[in-house]
């Protein structure tokens, strides 16, 4: 919420703006150079955001945290 006082010395027009919330999505692959993950940027508030992890050569992926809690993976469909 916001308000303004407006002097009202005369016809005036007043007009507000409003701006979808945008949330940062960071990425980061453990141990550092296992492997390569997509997905990181600045979306809308309510957004589902695909995130894909590729493991190097000699790796597999093991899981996923969010925020630090363990996460299920979903299958590839």
């Amino acid at each position: 919420m916001s308000i303004i006082n407006v002097l009202m010395d005369g016809d005036k027009a007043v007009c507000c703006f409003f701006r979808k919330k945008k949330f940062n999505l960071t990425t980061s692959v453990n141990p550092v150079g296992s492997g390569t993950i997509t997905g990181a940027g600045k979306y809308d508030k309510g957004m589902t955001v695909p995130v894909e992890a590729v493991p190097a050569a000699d790796y597999e992926f093991d899981h996923w945290t969010v925020n630090g809690v363990e996460e299920p993976a979903e299958e590839p469909g």
